[in-house]
This record gives C-alpha cells, sequence and structure tokens, in this order.
C-alpha cells in the first residue's frame, strides 16, 4: 500500500512538472521567403510594407547576410533588415526605416505564419511561408544579386552589359526550378519571374516580344535596348543545342537546360571580352 501511495504520488508530480511546459516549444526562424496573404487593417489608414507589400501574392524575402527583398509583379525594393527582442527592422533603399513587431504560429497543417505589426499604423500582414531558406546565398533566386534584372537602368547600357543583365535574367528562372528542386518540386511559380524565357514540359523556348511582361521590358533603359537583350537571348536559342539527357523529370530537365544556357551566355561573354582585348 505505502509502494502504491509512493507510486502515485512520483505520477501526481510528473504530471504536475509536465504541465508546467509550454506546449509550444517550435522554434521559429524568419529566414527565408514569405507571401502575403492579407492585411488586418487598424482604423481607416492602409497598411503596407515600406509601400511594397499591399496585396495578397507579394513576396518578402530575408537572408543571413541581413540583406532583403521585396517584391510585386510590377515592383521590387531592396534593403536591410535587423531583429532585436521580436521587432524587425526594415531599412529598404530610397525609403525610411519601419519596425514591425513579429509574432509567429503554425497552421493545423504545419504551415508557418508570420505576423507583421506596423508600429506606426497597427495594422498586421500576414505572411504565409513560402520556402525555408538555402545554405548558399547564391542560389537565393529572390536574393539582391540575383535580381538585378529587375533594377531599372538609368543610363543606355552597351551589348556586354546587355548580355549581363540577360545572364542575371537567366540565372534567376533556373534557380526558381532548384528551389523547387530542393524544396517544393510540386510547388513552382514565375509569377514574379516572367520575361522572354518559356517553360514547356522538359524544354524551354521563348515568348514572342510582343507579349514578354513589362516588368522585364521595363528594366531596360529603353524598349529598343530591350529588343536587343530578346534578339540576343533568341539568338541563343537557334545557334546552341542543349545536348544533355532527359532525367524524365520536367523540373530537373528544365533547370538542367537554362543552367547551360546560363553557363553558355557566360562563356560567350568570356570570349568577347577576350576578343575586345586582342
Amino acid at each position: 500500500m505505502k509502494h502504491t501511495l509512493r507510486t502515485l504520488l512520483s505520477l501526481s508530480i510528473i504530471i504536475l512538472c509536465y504541465g508546467c511546459l509550454s506546449i509550444n516549444t517550435k522554434k521559429y526562424s524568419a529566414l527565408g521567403t514569405w507571401k502575403l496573404k492579407r492585411i488586418e487593417q487598424q482604423g481607416s489608414k492602409a497598411g503596407s510594407l515600406n509601400s511594397y507589400v499591399a496585396k495578397q501574392g507579394e513576396l518578402l524575402n530575408l537572408f543571413k547576410d541581413s540583406t532583403l527583398s521585396v517584391l510585386s509583379e510590377e515592383a521590387q525594393q531592396i534593403g536591410k533588415w535587423t531583429i532585436n527582442d521580436g521587432v524587425l527592422t526594415i531599412k529598404a533603399e530610397n525609403s525610411s526605416t519601419k519596425s514591425y513587431e513579429m509574432k509567429f504560429s503554425t497552421t493545423k497543417s504545419g504551415l508557418e505564419i508570420l505576423k507583421l505589426k506596423d508600429e506606426g499604423s497597427g495594422n498586421v500582414s500576414v505572411f504565409y511561408r513560402e520556402a525555408l531558406p538555402l545554405k548558399d546565398l547564391s542560389n537565393e533566386p529572390f536574393h539582391p544579386s540575383n535580381i538585378q534584372w529587375r533594377i531599372k537602368a538609368t543610363t543606355s547600357e552597351s551589348i556586354p552589359q546587355l548580355k549581363q543583365r540577360l545572364e542575371n535574367y537567366v540565372k534567376h528562372v533556373s534557380l526558381i526550378l532548384y528551389v523547387a528542386i530542393q524544396q517544393k518540386p510540386e510547388l513552382v511559380s514565375f509569377e514574379l519571374s516572367q520575361g522572354p524565357i518559356r517553360i514547356y514540359s522538359s524544354g524551354i523556348g521563348k515568348f514572342p516580344f510582343a507579349v514578354v511582361k513589362p516588368v522585364w521590358k521595363n528594366a531596360y533603359y529603353s524598349e529598343q535596348e530591350a529588343a536587343i537583350a530578346y534578339q540576343l537571348y533568341e539568338n541563343y536559342l537557334r545557334d546552341n543545342k542543349y545536348t544533355g539527357t532527359s532525367t524524365g523529370k520536367w523540373v530537373d530537365d528544365d533547370y538542367a537546360i537554362l543552367q547551360s544556357i546560363y553557363n553558355g551566355l557566360k562563356r560567350d561573354a568570356k570570349t568577347d571580352r577576350e576578343k575586345i582585348a586582342k
């Protein structure tokens, strides 16, 4: 009987102590890609993240080198970020510094949610995790270094500069597929990466210049220079043939083809520089 009481007492202590533990022991990270789902407005003021995150589908990307990018179909912003005591502070280029209270949670299906409360307006931007951070920053499709093709040229660009911008675009699109291979092969979106590249099942082609999205054309100094860059891409597809083997998985195949195009463009650019040097 004494042993039974002692056992029950021990079990009671264990149960009581377990009840003292926090149920949610998950550790969250702000790093990675987050997609805006909605904005919970407080009062009459419209909330936004540096005037860019204002509608569903836009992306917030936070990287381990303290850089960030915010992208919509029409625009992009890059900058720096810090976190201190649960407050995310963002300093975007050509914009004032803004701070947001952070709150993480997880849906029943395991999807991570990030809520950013604007300390000024009180509006709350609700993001769902789109992708986890990669180990190698150079493989992040939305890292500032890989969205230079989106940045508006302020002066006329030479042919080598146009080729460099084209290379950056091809690399970016290939990295969209790379992330899909690494994390979610069933979910591939080119919504914020539209240009002349046309994706087929195990094949890469081109859209007619007339239907290429403005986000790609408008990044060039003029439509004439955008047309020249398009011609460079078209010529490469015409003059080069991909010799790799098919895996039967279109994401893997198209990634390999785009990497081949990217490397070929870089190789051609190097050859052009060598000819000029002579």
